[in-house]
């Protein structure tokens, strides 16, 4: 099988959440299709070591649409981390359609993952494994292949 990399969704590290909700929803007519907080140490490598939780919201025109995913990372008191700490500020996520094969072509290519393959479950949107990369220019890209 030949793999395949489309955008998924654009990850924005946000400080006020609510702020960007307003504007997302409000400004841009954009609808909710999922908001909940994870906890897991999996998100200590994307904070820089700052947070295990964080609140993910996910925003766009429709369930098929590219969509926009908000992302605030909490403290252990559920307080925001101020993103002025964050070194990452967004990053692309691209669907595959097999992961696997995914990480073997850009293996070839001379990329190594940044992290382990991990499992990350939204109560709304369902089950992924997702792996992160990081492009020529340091970008963080996110591999994310869905399980069915």
């Amino acid at each position: 099988m030949e793999v395949t990399f489309s955008l998924l969704h654009v990850d924005l590290m946000v400080e006020n959440m609510e702020r960007e909700l307003a504007f997302y929803t409000d400004v841009l007519d954009f609808e909710v299709f999922e908001d909940c907080v994870l906890k897991s140490k999996d998100f200590l490598f994307l904070s820089e070591g700052l947070a295990t939780s964080m609140r993910l919201v996910f925003l766009g025109r429709n369930k098929r649409s590219t969509m926009i995913e908000l992302v605030q990372f909490l403290t252990d008191s559920g307080q925001p981390i101020q993103v002025s700490q964050l070194k990452f500020k967004w990053n692309l996520s691209l669907l595959v359609n097999d992961l696997e094969e995914a990480q073997q072509h850009l293996s070839k290519k001379g990329l190594k993952p940044l992290t382990s393959p991990h499992a990350l479950s939204l109560p709304s949107m369902g089950k992924a494994n997702v792996v992160f990369y990081i492009d020529p220019e340091g970008f963080f890209l996110e591999l994310v292949a869905p399980i069915y």
